[in-house]
């Protein structure tokens, strides 16, 4: 028997939270994250069911030397990198709720630049979209690039509205 399970699951950009709940459950079912590809595969080592609560954080000082030894010392354990993308784990002392992010104006800070991400994306892809040389199947993939590209944006926008108005 394998000591280890693979998991298949996507999450949009602005779903950081519905994965950390998500990855905090599998904890509690004896899965523990081990590491996460791009294309949404999920690896957990199985063990003890735990208590462990998850944070994904996407900021550009996740990957410095110096942000990395603060959260050490704070107690979190980095599980895997994914394309910019850094996953930690700390056991749930049930005591207070455990944030890496103190306060909203960080995780706008974070959004934003994916935002700007995924608009420069979609934009990128409107000359792409039309028909060349009948290759049609070649522009309904960039089309719907762009729709999900765009779609993801206007979803981060969203998410940074609400956590303007103080909502989430």
């Amino acid at each position: 028997m394998s000591d280890s399970v693979k998991v298949f699951k996507l999450y949009w950009l602005d779903q950081d939270q519905e994965q950390e709940v998500w990855l905090r459950e599998m904890a509690l079912r004896g899965l523990h994250l081990k590491h996460i590809s791009w294309t949404g595969h999920y690896t957990f080592t199985l063990g003890a069911p735990a208590d462990v609560v998850y944070r994904i954080d996407a900021s550009s000082s996740a990957g410095k030397a110096d942000y990395r030894q603060l959260v050490d010392e704070a107690g979190w354990e980095l599980v895997s990198n994914m394309l910019g993308w850094h996953y930690w784990r700390h056991n749930a002392d049930g005591a207070r709720p455990l944030e890496i992010f103190s306060e909203s104006e960080s995780k706008i800070k974070q959004y934003k630049a994916l935002m700007v991400c995924s608009f420069i994306i979609a934009i990128s892809q409107i000359p792409l979209l039309t028909v060349r040389n009948g290759l049609v199947v070649l522009s309904v993939l960039q089309a719907l690039g762009f729709f999900v590209t765009g779609y993801q944006a206007m979803r981060l926008r969203k998410r940074i509205a609400q956590l303007k108005r103080g909502a989430i």
